[in-house]
């Protein structure tokens, strides 16, 4: 047998074979549009990208995934300034588990909950309830509150209904972070209470942190402002016990498919595997042609080349990026950049908002990093002259980088 018909013999075997396996996972293709909120699932309703994510939220954090109840996992033990996240459409939270993890809250850690159901004793305790929320568009707006952002941007969510919180007069205005509007009127869907030493933070739309959102640019950074508000540097708890996988699951019904179509989805590869005789003929062929190619082709195959490693230009590139925002001379881009980079570190490291400069601000900034006052106050009022102006010289850059990383030299031994 020639090289030429070995060549077209293998190309036929390789054809058929990825035609069988293309035919097997056809039936796959569709979405699968269920709920799950998981950190495993890739659907769009999924948790996969959100969970990789935070890792890049919390870096001086462990992330740790909880696959126990609440009360498993925080009785007899003491945590402070953790964070414990839950993404669900609901949290079937019994009174224990609930009273266990209202103390953790209070002993100074903080609690991320988002979903459309919560437990009634929290709904008691805090005297809210949660209503639906319909628009007649196609997406739904959502703002942050001034307040708390200082940003008046707004998201767009692909859908049609969501769920609001309804708040005493009180609560509305003073734990409302995000909301909706429609026809004059705002819906609040993220809220904040205060409680002890901790904090817990409820959003009422769970799908916005599924990995069918996160495809969205704009929507990811609604993602990662409402999880700003938790501290940075702490660990991070990520449940996975009250999913909606998992509280759907019976052990008897284990090995059932879930439905009439899934167990009658067959491909053509299934039914030929199906025969015995049939079954050992495709092996014994797949194998026998594998062990004839593997033979023939090492006896002709030809030297490989060495082909050295490509060199590590990641630092030059970096470099080359920096030089060509320099030569640019948009000193004024450059320096609203360094500013607002360093105003992410004093909210992520020290847990201090930025919305308003003041001498209170000032003395805790100092008395958390331990710069002194002199040098935060001048460093500040360097930020707020720069900022103000339409355009920045080349000294004014470079006396604003090096007091910004004077403070990063002083702060990080």
């Amino acid at each position: 047998m020639n090289s030429t018909r070995l060549t077209y013999l293998g190309l036929g075997l390789a054809l058929i074979i990825l035609l069988g396996l293309g035919v097997r996972k056809c039936g796959d293709k569709k979405v699968d549009w269920r709920e799950s909120f998981s950190a495993d699932a890739s659907r769009p309703y999924g948790a996969e990208s959100l969970r990789g994510l935070l890792d890049d939220l919390f870096p001086q954090g462990e992330i740790s995934d909880v696959k126990q109840e609440v009360f498993d996992q925080l009785v007899f033990r003491y945590y402070e300034g953790t964070n414990y996240l839950f993404i669900n459409d609901g949290v079937p939270m019994d009174s224990l588990n609930y009273a266990e993890l209202r103390d953790y809250i209070k002993g100074g850690n903080h609690v991320f909950m988002a979903a459309r159901k919560f437990p009634q004793e929290m709904r008691e305790d805090l005297i809210f309830e949660t209503a639906p929320f319909r628009d007649p568009l196609d997406t739904v707006q959502v703002q942050f509150t001034e307040a708390f952002s200082g940003s008046k941007r707004s998201y767009e969510f692909p859908t049609k209904r969501m769920e609001y919180f309804r708040l005493q007069e009180a609560q509305f205005d003073h734990d409302t972070l995000s909301s909706m509007h429609k026809a004059g009127k705002v819906y609040p869907n993220f809220i904040r209470f205060q409680m002890g030493q901790g904090t817990l933070l409820l959003c009422s739309s769970p799908r916005m942190f599924t990995n069918l959102y996160m495809v969205h640019p704009e929507n990811y950074q609604y993602i990662e402002d409402a999880l700003s508000y938790l501290p940075k540097e702490q660990q991070v708890f990520w449940d996975e016990h009250y999913k909606i996988d998992r509280l759907r699951f019976r052990p008897n019904q284990q090995n059932r498919p879930r439905n009439r179509n899934q167990a009658e989805k067959k491909s053509i590869l299934d039914r030929l595997l199906e025969s015995p005789a049939l079954a050992w003929a495709f092996w014994i062929g797949l194998i026998g042609f594998l062990l004839f190619y593997l033979f023939e082709a090492k006896r002709k195959q030809r030297l490989i080349p060495i082909v050295n490693p490509l060199p590590n230009t990641t630092l030059d590139f970096t470099e080359t990026i920096g030089r060509l925002y320099f030569q640019s001379k948009n000193h004024q881009n450059i320096a609203q950049k360094r500013i607002k980079y360093f105003l992410a570190h004093i909210r992520s490291t020290y847990n201090l908002k930025t919305v308003e400069i003041n001498e209170e601000f000032l003395n805790r900034l100092s008395g958390k990093s331990g710069m002194p006052f002199k040098e935060v106050k001048l460093l500040f009022f360097t930020i707020e002259r720069v900022g103000r102006q339409s355009a920045v010289t080349e000294n004014e850059l470079i006396d604003l980088n090096q007091k910004i990383d004077h403070f990063y030299e002083q702060t990080t031994r």
